[in-house]
């Protein structure tokens, strides 16, 4: 998984406050649930990467995200029924490659952006063959450019190229779309009914 420094900062996110959109209506309490799913995702991860922080710094909670964050993932999905994931244009992890779909909603947030929507509301929901899908925006924070931005420093950097030698996650700027979260359900008999 890609390194976590990042929910440090992004946990306050006014989760419930995020804009409805998706390409099909979809049961507003699947989003909501999504939505909470990663809310308790960032707790979780969070609190392992504040004790990363105090006991060694930046270095080990980068450690600690590359052994963590994939079990915490695993654990909260086998609580929820949610497959948890995280993905970007540019990755960490070569396993966290978009598919052509993520991709293709990754290039949406950025456009929806541009045209002045607030990055914290970029999210996107569908049913497709009895599967929730969902996907929010992870934002860059002024802390994650300690390990994903312009300037990182050399010490840190030969920490996350030893966990992630194909790293192509940095160069990113404060108020700029990291990646996005990916979630996935499958529904079972959905009756099709659709709201907003």
């Amino acid at each position: 998984m890609k390194p976590c420094i990042k929910f440090l900062s992004i946990i306050i996110l006014p989760v419930l406050s995020m804009a409805n959109y998706a390409e099909d209506a979809t049961p507003p309490a699947l989003v909501i649930e999504a939505r909470e799913t990663i809310v308790t995702f960032q707790k979780a991860l969070k609190k392992e990467l504040q004790g990363a922080m105090r006991s060694g710094g930046p270095e080990k909670a980068i450690e600690v995200c590359h052994e963590r964050a994939p079990e915490i993932a695993k654990a909260i999905g086998q609580q929820t029924g949610w497959t948890i994931g995280r993905t970007s244009l540019k990755t960490r992890n070569p396993l966290n490659v978009p598919n052509d779909r993520e991709r293709d909603i990754l290039e949406q947030f950025s456009v929806r952006q541009a045209k002045g929507e607030a990055l914290n509301t970029l999210d996107w929901w569908k049913i497709d063959k009895n599967e929730m899908a969902y996907m929010k925006a992870i934002p860059t924070k002024n802390l994650c450019t300690r390990c994903h931005g312009t300037d990182i420093d050399p010490s840190l950097q030969q920490k996350i190229v030893h966990f992630y030698p194909d790293d192509k996650a940095t160069g990113f700027n404060t108020g700029e779309i990291r990646g996005a979260f990916t979630l996935k359900k499958t529904l079972g008999q959905y009756d099709g009914k659709t709201s907003k």
